[in-house]
């Protein structure tokens, strides 16, 4: 798959780049370090934010504005009448296939299209194949990654080093793996309520079924293995009554019509005491089943303390509606671009607590107060004095007004979170009234049927009695069936649950442990890479071997120096400083970057060097161009420096002159309301620029330049010849002047010329002598020096221009082993 370098970029009317009808166009070149200078204002960091934005289609400093600065409208420059921004991106691939050019525009409405005027068959998806972590860096996250927590940083690596899909679906597994999210989304809690309740139901059942099998048969048992059998054995009791004989015929006690049964008795009996007597005893066994369970007391103080601390935790949080504000507050200052991690994004108020950490405390709150309520949910679902509240409601010896019947309402508030203790307590105290009831009416039952029984015959009262203790047999035999369906489809529900529980948890640890062995890999592949480059860019100092540490259980990845002055183990972000740690965030980034194989091969590098050293900066600049650049390693890339670094300008300046592998340009013009251009610095740009000026008769403004080009070319033939200097020419800017220089290679080519070793013709060491030196020292530098005598005028300079390049001509030679042949510098003043 091939890799793309990125070759061309053109703006216009995005953010300080207006350019209305001549966009803002720069070239980079492939196989070198492209350097773009500009002073702070002119639009270098639009040039970054529109790579940017076109990539990765959003602008974290625009999104972490609030609302109501409607950051929405600084994305297009506000003074392009066309209401338009336009980027144009050319691609080229390292295989040497067509180049893609894609166009990004975005209207003043928001709006974002992306078209490839090469035909790329989706451009949009090709931007975003590029959009990796260290494709456009600038110094905030630089330092962040020093900054962020063990986790964050853990995440920004697993970019990095080409593992974020891995690491995001590691993350999704954990997700889906945590026993507390896996709890509530699958309603555990819920699902267990209903499966206790159902076993709850069939003990139950079973105990109602086995001492109704005793009071009819006479015979008692200790379970119902055999049901068929039980049920053949009550039903044969029964109908072995002949006055219950033809009730019971074809029969059996699960089909049988119990008020029939009920009927032949009074009808064989006969009176009206009899058919009352039969109804006093359901009544009396519906009084019974409906009795309190001795766990309901418990249980409803449960409830009572449950509700009592939902509710201070609900007044405790606030309004719902502050939650989502809460929230806001907290994405906010956790965007990169965000300054003051003390200053609250809503009403600008600055604590003394961070704000994402006291909307934390705020937020936990509102999640205390939900879980809660969830719980109580949870509880209401399985309570027991629930049950039996429902049983009382329902029990159809007590006369009940609708009014007073609370448990549907309970559940309701329960279920919509909204339950509140006051509410639950009216339902306790109602319920307890309702108990009163019970009890005397189950008093007053039990009393008529004494009296009953005194006025029946014993035959009678005994042949109710095993008649309605068979009606209590059928009831819970098949409450006991449906029970223990319930139970089995819930019990099932469990099983599969959990199983899959089982599952996503084993994947889960799956997953973590084999990307933990891959990114520990991937860290310890770069690990030598990221040292060497750290101890190459702070070179002189204490090699203190900085090292990223993989936590074999999280994502977790701490960044310790293996040598801090003799300790080991030690913090980098405690310890070092700021030029320190951003050496090693350069080193670990550049390092990581180089090892991807993804689609970009390239990085946009936006003042990273802000907080280095002037040494370090040299030194970082000398990595990109000797090590990591795409001509100086197989897997190289290609850079895209922006600064704004008046000592790196002229770094940039000389290098693009002198070495091959650096392009270098320089932005100028009237950023965000005029038009911006750039201008490539060569060697001759002093040239054209003193040359451009002189002929315009602008004198004051030429002159400074035929200056520093004269002082450019000395630099240059120095450098080129390796000639010596003395120390503090070659340390101090100041000791650079004309005539120091001027000095310095007339004294090595007496001492060349001494030893007779002087490669240079006896034309090239007269011209420089007796003619080019003379005529800029007379013409030029003495005038300029003491600033005294008639004004110089701008052919006089103009000459001494030409007098500036036909000195240079006298330490170059025609190598004629080419054809044609080549014009050459030599290798020093006693060899070619």
């Amino acid at each position: 798959m091939p890799r793309y370098y990125l070759t061309k970029l053109s703006v216009e009317g995005f953010r300080g780049i207006k350019n209305e009808g001549d966009p803002l166009t720069l070239r980079f070149k492939p196989d070198a370090v492209n350097s773009i200078y500009a002073q702070n204002g002119i639009g270098k960091t639009s040039l970054f934010e529109a790579i940017s934005y076109a990539i990765f289609g959003k602008l974290p400093k625009l999104d972490g504005l609030q609302r109501s600065e409607r950051p929405e409208t600084y994305y297009v420059n506000r003074f392009h009448t066309g209401g338009v921004g336009s980027i144009t991106l050319e691609f080229k691939p390292d295989d040497g296939t067509a180049a893609v050019e894609i166009v990004v525009q975005r209207t003043a409405a928001g709006q974002r299209t992306v078209t490839s005027p090469t035909g790329h068959a989706d451009p949009e998806a090709f931007l975003a194949s590029l959009a990796e972590d260290f494709t456009v860096v600038d110094y905030t996250k630089f330092a962040r990654f020093i900054d962020d927590t063990p986790l964050d940083r853990g995440r920004t690596f697993s970019s990095l080093i080409g593992l974020a899909r891995f690491a995001h679906l590691h993350q999704r597994f954990d997700q889906a793996s945590n026993t507390r999210a896996f709890n509530t989304d699958f309603q555990m809690a819920a699902l267990k309520a209903k499966l206790d309740a159902a076993e709850r139901l069939v003990r139950d059942c079973r105990a109602a079924a086995l001492s109704a099998f005793e009071a009819v048969t006479g015979t008692a048992i200790q379970d119902l293995s055999a049901e068929e059998q039980r049920i053949a054995e009550v039903t044969a009791a029964l109908a072995a009554v002949p006055t219950l004989a033809r009730a019971f015929a074809g029969k059996n006690i699960l089909t049988v019509d119990m008020d029939a049964a009920r009927a032949a008795i009074v009808a064989a009996e006969g009176g009206p005491a009899k058919a009352e007597y039969q109804k006093v005893l359901r009544n009396i066994e519906a009084l019974a089943q409906s009795a309190p369970a001795s766990e309901v007391a418990a249980d409803i103080a449960m409830l009572l303390d449950l509700a009592r601390r939902h509710d201070a935790a609900v007044a405790l949080a606030g309004s719902k509606s502050r939650q989502d504000l809460f929230e806001a507050a907290k994405g906010a200052v956790a965007e990169a671009d965000w300054s003051d991690p003390h200053q609250c994004p809503v009403c600008d108020t600055r604590i003394e607590e961070p704000i994402a950490a006291r909307m934390e405390r705020l937020l936990e709150r509102y999640r205390e107060a939900d879980q809660l309520g969830e719980d109580l949910k949870q509880v209401v679902t399985a309570s027991v004095w629930l049950d039996w509240l429902n049983k009382l409601e329902g029990c159809a010896a007590l006369t009940i007004a609708d009014d007073k019947k609370h448990r549907a309402n309970i559940r309701q508030l329960a279920s919509e979170g909204r339950l509140t203790e006051g509410r639950l307590r009216e339902a306790v105290d109602s319920a307890q009234q309702l108990e009163e009831e019970r009890k005397t009416t189950l008093e007053t039952a039990q009393k008529r049927e004494q009296e009953l029984q005194a006025e029946l015959s014993p035959s009678l009262v005994a042949l109710t009695q095993q008649l309605e203790a068979g009606s209590r047999f059928r009831e819970a035999i098949l409450g006991h069936r449906t029970a223990a369906k319930d139970a089995g489809i819930w019990r099932t529900h469990k099983k599969w649950r959990e199983r899959w529980q089982t599952f996503i948890s084993t994947a889960a640890k799956a997953v973590g442990e084999a990307e933990s062995r891959l990114a520990t890999q991937r860290i310890n592949a770069i690990e030598a890479s990221y040292q060497e480059l750290f101890r190459g860019l702070v070179r002189g100092g204490v090699d203190m071997r900085p090292k990223l540490e993989r936590s074999s259980d999280s994502q977790d990845v701490d960044l310790k120096l293996e040598n801090f002055y003799g300790e080991a183990g030690i913090s980098a972000r405690a310890v070092l400083s700021e030029s320190y740690r951003n050496a090693i965030a350069g080193a670990i980034f550049f390092a990581a970057a180089v090892k991807q194989s993804g689609p970009a091969r390239f990085m946009v590098l936006d003042d990273i060097t802000s907080s280095f050293d002037g040494g370090h900066q040299f030194a970082l600049m000398e990595a990109l161009r000797t090590k990591l650049q795409a001509s100086a390693a197989a897997d190289g890339l290609q850079f895209i420096v922006l600064s704004h670094d008046t000592l790196l300008e002229k770094y940039f300046d000389k290098t693009a002159s002198e070495q091959v592998g650096w392009h270098h340009q320089r932005l100028q013009g009237a950023a965000p309301t005029g038009n911006v251009y750039a201008s490539q610095l060569d060697a001759n740009r002093l040239k054209t620029l003193a040359t451009t000026h002189l002929l315009a008769g602008q004198v004051d403004i030429g002159q400074p330049f035929v200056r520093q080009y004269l002082e450019f070319k000395l630099s240059q033939i120095i450098s080129k010849l390796k000639i010596p200097v003395p120390p503090d020419y070659a340390i101090r800017s100041d000791n650079k002047t004309v005539g120091n220089a001027i000095d310095a290679i007339s004294a090595a080519i007496d001492l060349y010329d001494g030893c007779g070793k002087l490669v240079l013709s006896a034309q090239q060491k007269s011209d420089f002598r007796n003619q080019h030196v003379p005529a800029i020292i007379a013409n030029y530098v003495s005038h300029y020096e003491t600033g005294g005598g008639t004004p110089i005028n701008a052919h006089v300079l103009l000459g001494v221009l030409q007098s500036v390049d036909d000195l240079a001509e006298c330490f170059r030679y025609d190598d004629t082993s080419k054809t044609p042949p080549e014009r050459k510098w030599y290798r020093n003043l006693g060899q070619r």
